[in-house]
């Protein structure tokens, strides 16, 4: 199982979100234009 915890600032806006990812599985983030998925893989990436 992967554990992701993350917390992000955008000036003062704070994205904090966390999820598990069971190992050999195959996931999807998806939502609305501006929702933040590529914020989401940006800090999950550590960019």
């Amino acid at each position: 199982v992967l554990s992701v915890n993350i917390t992000k600032a955008f000036g003062s806006f704070r994205l904090e979100t966390q999820f598990e990812v069971e190992e050999g599985s195959i996931t999807a983030i998806f939502g609305k234009s501006g929702a933040g998925k590529t914020s989401t893989i940006n800090a999950i990436a550590g960019l």
